[in-house]
C-alpha cells in the first residue's frame, strides 16, 4: 500500500512538470498512457506462502473454473424448479381504437387484465376481466374451470410432470456437482503429494550428489597419494556426473509437479508457493502426511461395500433416473386411456355501449358439464410407450452394472490399501539395511579392503529405496483417498482434518 502511495505520488508530480511544457490536454493523454503500462496486472488470488493440502483444496473449492461452470449449471436446475413451481400467470392491458364508417365514426377501448392458474392436480382455470368499456367496447367477465377425471390427472398432469421433472434434474444436478467435486479433490490431492514426492526426491538426490561428490574427492586424493588406481578416480568422476544429470532431471520435474498442481488448483497458475510436507529436515519426513498415516482406519471390506452402497452418489443418480423413466412409461401409457374431465364455463358482459354504464353480470351465461375424449389414433402413443418401456429396462439394467463396477471399485482400492501398507512396511525395512551397507562400505573402503565401486553401489541403491519409501507414503495416503471416495464419503472434509 505505501508502495503504491509513493507511486502515485512521484506520478503527480511527474505529470505537473509535463503539464507545464505540453499543456493540459496532452498532459492527460500522456497520464492516461503512464497508468495503463505502470498500473499493476490483475491476476488470479495469490496462493498462500506455505501452501497445505487442505488449502489447496479450499483453493481449488472456491477459485477452479471447472468448478463454477458446474456450480452454475446446478443454479440453472435450481432456477428450473423454481420455474416448475409457478402455479400462476397474469397481466393486465389496455386498448384504445377509432372505427369509421360511412356517415359513423366511433372511439372504443377496454382496460383488461388476466389470470390463469394450474395446479398439480391437473386443474386448470383462467379469468378474463374487463372492468372498462368505452364505446362499442363492453366491460365483461369470463372464467373456465377444467379438472381431469380419466387422462392427465394427479402426478401425470402436465404441471405435475414439470415439476417433478424439475425436481429430478435439480436432485441429479445437485449429486452430479458432488460428484464433480469429489473428483477435483481427488485431482488436487494426487497433484499436491505427486508435487511433494518429486520435491523430496530432489532432496534425495542432492544427498546423493553429496556422497557422490566426497567419494570423487576422497578417491582423487588416493589416487594422488598412489593408494589407489587411477580407474576408481576415473569412476567416481563418471558417477558424480551422471548424479548432477539426475539432479537437474528431478529439479526440472519437481518445477513440472508443481506446476501441475497449480493448475489442478484452477488459481494462482505460475505461483511457486512452498508446500506444507516439504519442510526442512530429514528427506523422508513428511510431517503432515505422516501423521494423516498413522491415523488412517479403513474398514473391512464388507462393511467398506455395505457403506459403498448405501453413500454412492451414482447409485443415487441411477435411483432418480429409472424413477423419471417409470413416470415417463407411467405418462405414456396414460395417453392411451380416454379422457374425461369436468368442466365449468361463465361469461357475463354489460349491455350497454359506452363507459361502463350498467351491471358488469346483466348477460350472465353459466356452462357446466362433462367432456368426455376417445383416441381413436393411438399409433404415435404406442411407439412412446414402446420406447419409454425399452429406456426403462436399459437404465435398470444400467443400474445393476453400476453396483457391480461401485463392487468392484472398492474391492480394487481396498486391496492397494493393504497392498500399500505392506509395501511401507517393507520400504523401511529396506531403507534402514540400506543406510547400514553404505555405512559399511564406506567404513571397508577407508580402510582399504574395498574400492569405491562399492560407496557407488550402495549410494544408488540407498537413493532408490529412498524414493521407494516416499512413493509408498504417498500411495498409501492416495490410494485410501480413492478408497473413501469408492466408498461414497464427502473427500472435502477427509482432507481438511
Amino acid at each position: 500500500m505505501g508502495n503504491a502511495l509513493i507511486l502515485v505520488t512521484l506520478k503527480a508530480n511527474f505529470m505537473r512538470k509535463i503539464a507545464h511544457f505540453l499543456g493540459t490536454s496532452a498532459a492527460i493523454t500522456l497520464l492516461c498512457a503512464i497508468l495503463l503500462v505502470t498500473s499493476p496486472p490483475i491476476h488470479a488470488e495469490d496462493s498462500p506462502a506455505k501452501l497445505s493440502l487442505a488449502d489447496a483444496v479450499s483453493l481449488a473449492l472456491s477459485g477452479n473454473p471447472n468448478l463454477k461452470q458446474a456450480e452454475k449449471d446446478y443454479q440453472s436446475s435450481l432456477s428450473r424448479l423454481r420455474i416448475a413451481g409457478f402455479t400462476t400467470s397474469y397481466g393486465v392491458g389496455g386498448y384504445t381504437g377509432l372505427e369509421r364508417e360511412p356517415g359513423y365514426s366511433s372511439t372504443s377501448g377496454n382496460v383488461y387484465g388476466d389470470i390463469s392458474f394450474e395446479g398439480l392436480s391437473g386443474a386448470t382455470a383462467a379469468l378474463a376481466l374487463s372492468p372498462i368499456g368505452i364505446g362499442a367496447n363492453q366491460s365483461s367477465l369470463g372464467l373456465s374451470l377444467r379438472q381431469p377425471l380419466i387422462q392427465g390427472k394427479g402426478r401425470l398432469s402436465r404441471k405435475a410432470d414439470l415439476a417433478l421433472a424439475a425436481t429430478a434434474a435439480t436432485s441429479i444436478e445437485s449429486k452430479q456437482l458432488f460428484m464433480f467435486r469429489q473428483s477435483m479433490v481427488t485431482d488436487v490431492a494426487n497433484a499436491y503429494y505427486q508435487a511433494v514426492m518429486q520435491q523430496k526426491r530432489v532432496r534425495i538426490q542432492e544427498r546423493a550428489l553429496e556422497i557422490a561428490s566426497q567419494a570423487e574427492k576422497a578417491a582423487r586424493r588416493k589416487v594422488e597419494a598412489g593408494l589407489i588406481p587411477g580407474l576408481e578416480a576415473s569412476r567416481a568422476k563418471l558417477n558424480l556426473a551422471r548424479t548432477e544429470d539426475d539432479l537437474n532431471d528431478q529439479r526440472r520435474s519437481a518445477r513440472t509437479a508443481l506446476d501441475r498442481l497449480m493448475i489442478a488448483i484452477g488459481s494462482g497458475v505460475g505461483q511457486t508457493p512452498e508446500l506444507a510436507d516439504t519442510e526442512a529436515g530429514s528427506e523422508l519426513e513428511t510431517p503432515v502426511l505422516d501423521q494423516v498415516i498413522q491415523r488412517l482406519e479403513t474398514p473391512g471390506l464388507e462393511e467398506a461395500m455395505r457403506i459403498a452402497l448405501e453413500n454412492r452418489s451414482e447409485l443415487k443418480v441411477a435411483d432418480e433416473q429409472v424413477a423419471e423413466q417409470t413416470r415417463r412409461l407411467d405418462i405414456a401409457k396414460d395417453k392411451l386411456k380416454p379422457g374425461l374431465d369436468a368442466v365449468m364455463g361463465y361469461s357475463s358482459s354489460d349491455t350497454d355501449e359506452g363507459l361502463a354504464s350498467g351491471s358488469l353480470f346483466t348477460k350472465g351465461a353459466l356452462t357446466v358439464g362433462m367432456e368426455y375424449r376417445i383416441p381413436l389414433d393411438k399409433r404415435r402413443d404406442v411407439e412412446e410407450r414402446d420406447i419409454a418401456k425399452r429406456d426403462l429396462g436399459v437404465l435398470r439394467n444400467l443400474r445393476e452394472y453400476e453396483v457391480e463396477q461401485i463392487r468392484e471399485e472398492v474391492r480394487n482400492a481396498y486391496r492397494a490399501v493393504e497392498s500399500d501398507r505392506a509395501s511401507l512396511k517393507i520400504n523401511v525395512d529396506n531403507r534402514n539395511a540400506a543406510e547400514e551397507n553404505l555405512r559399511l562400505a564406506q567404513r571397508m573402503v577407508d580402510e582399504g579392503l574395498k574400492d569405491n565401486r562399492e560407496i557407488l553401489e550402495a549410494k544408488e541403491s540407498l537413493s532408490e529405496l529412498e524414493s521407494s519409501l516416499i512413493s509408498a507414503k504417498v500411495n498409501l495416503f492416495l490410494d485410501n483417498l480413492r478408497l473413501k471416495r469408492a466408498m461414497g464419503e464427502d473427500l472435502t472434509t477427509v482432507v481438511t482434518k
